[in-house]
């Protein structure tokens, strides 16, 4: 199986460079998108400038999925300064059909979503993470972009857990109170999560600890009903600190 894959790399590697050394250039079709995403998957930095300086457009989509999308989720920092200075999009929005329920996410809701996993099973490749995430944010995201079922960063952030980045959001601006269409807000999902220290940030930037769920299995419940259900008695606390009503 190795040796079908080495012998399949260097065949491909081959016929770019007898490509580009012909000054012949890639179209950006299917064929081109899936070769590029897969060297993006595998982190293969001289196969990807080398498609680039062929004319592969650096937001080429296969199924949706841009290299940076890939960079940001798997923490790739190389490849993600690399598609920047390329003039990636970062707030192209994923509409594939192979991961359903992401529609609507950039390059940055992927990070946050690598974080979220990679902090358990990896946690230097999540550090790595953290780091993209920031670096997209300074270089000019659009902080108000909300996913198709309503989901904005500082929501998905507060489920995450990562604190450093809900600090960055809110320093650009973000609202603190923003609801999704369900009616959580970050501090809810923070609170829920069992975040202390999200909770506590979110409640010193002004998060209001009384408002409730809109609908579904937990309708009518606040920030603090939500941290009694799970147990969370430091957070319960907390909230009750900063005028939380029962």
């Amino acid at each position: 199986m190795k040796k079908r894959f080495f012998n399949r790399f260097s065949q491909v590697f081959l016929i770019l460079i007898l490509t580009f050394t012909m000054g012949c250039h890639l179209p950006n079709n299917k064929e081109t998108a899936k070769e590029f995403i897969n060297a993006c998957k595998a982190n293969n930095i001289s196969e990807i400038k080398l498609m680039l300086a062929m004319g592969v457009d650096p937001d080429i989509t296969d199924d949706g999925l841009t290299g940076l999308m890939v960079a940001a989720y798997n923490g790739y920092i190389e490849l993600t300064q690399l598609l920047l200075k390329k003039g990636a999009n970062i707030n192209k929005k994923y509409y594939g059909t192979i991961l359903a329920g992401l529609e609507g996410e950039t390059a940055l809701n992927f990070a946050i979503s690598g974080y979220a996993y990679y902090k358990k099973h990896d946690k230097q490749k999540a550090k790595r993470i953290e780091k993209i995430a920031l670096l997209l944010v300074d270089k000019g995201i659009d902080i108000n972009s909300q996913t198709e079922d309503g989901r904005n960063y500082l929501t998905q952030t507060s489920w995450a857990g990562m604190k450093s980045l809900i600090k960055k959001l809110i320093e650009k601006g973000i609202d603190v109170n923003y609801t999704s269409p369900d009616g959580f807000t970050a501090l809810m999902v923070a609170s829920f999560n069992g975040h202390f220290n999200v909770v506590k940030l979110l409640l010193e930037h002004g998060a209001n600890p009384n408002l409730k769920v809109k609908e579904g299995e937990y309708k009518g419940y606040t920030a603090l009903k939500l941290a009694e259900k799970k147990g969370y008695k430091d957070i319960v606390k907390l909230l009750k600190q900063y005028g939380a009503k029962e």
